[in-house]
C-alpha cells in the first residue's frame, strides 16, 4: 500500500490541482513514516506482551518504570519532545531565512521520518532482548518458487 502511495503520489496530489504539486515529496515521506509507525507498534506489543513484572505483587515503582511496559513509551515520549524541539528550532530558522513553505514542509517531513526510523531501531533492539526474530528464508524461497510455477 505504501509502495502504491509512493508511486501514485503525483496523480493523487494532482486531484487537488497542479498548485499542490510540491506536496508530492512530503506525502511520500509521510507514507513511509506511517509504515514505520505500524512496525514500531508491533514491536511495542511484543515487548508489552512478554513483560512479567506486572504479575509480581512486590515489584517496586523503579522496577515497573524500567520494565518493558513503560520504558518503550517513555522513550517514545522523549523522542516526541526532541522532535517538537528540533522542529520548532528548524522551523524558526527556515522562516527567518525566508524559505518557501513547500521546502519547510519537506524538511519537517524528513525530520519526522528520521525520528521514526530511530525510534523503530531503539524499540526493535529492545524487543530483540526478549524475542528471537527468525526469517524463514527456506520457506520464503519455496513459496516464491511455487508462486512462480503456478503463474506460468
Amino acid at each position: 500500500m505504501v509502495g502504491g502511495l509512493i508511486a501514485l503520489a503525483l496523480p493523487i496530489v494532482y486531484v487537488f490541482g497542479p498548485s499542490y504539486s510540491p506536496a508530492v515529496i512530503p506525502l511520500q515521506l509521510l507514507s513511509v513514516t506511517a509504515l514505520l509507525s505500524v512496525a514500531r507498534e508491533i514491536f511495542m506489543i511484543i515487548l508489552q506482551g512478554t513483560e512479567k513484572v506486572d504479575t509480581n505483587q512486590d515489584a517496586s515503582l523503579l522496577e515497573l518504570t524500567r520494565s518493558n511496559l513503560t520504558m518503550p513509551r517513555l522513550v517514545e515520549l522523549a523522542a516526541s519532545c526532541a522532535y517538537m524541539l528540533a522542529s520548532s528550532v528548524i522551523l524558526y530558522l527556515l522562516k527567518t531565512w525566508e524559505t518557501p513553505d513547500s521546502s519547510i514542509v519537506t524538511v519537517l517531513s524528513l525530520i519526522n521520518l528520521l525520528m521514526s526510523i530511530s525510534l523503530l531501531l531503539v524499540i526493535w533492539k529492545r524487543s530483540k532482548r526478549v524475542y528471537k526474530y527468525v526469517i524463514p528464508w527456506w520457506d520464503l524461497a519455496r513459496y516464491a518458487t511455487a508462486t512462480a510455477v503456478t503463474v506460468e
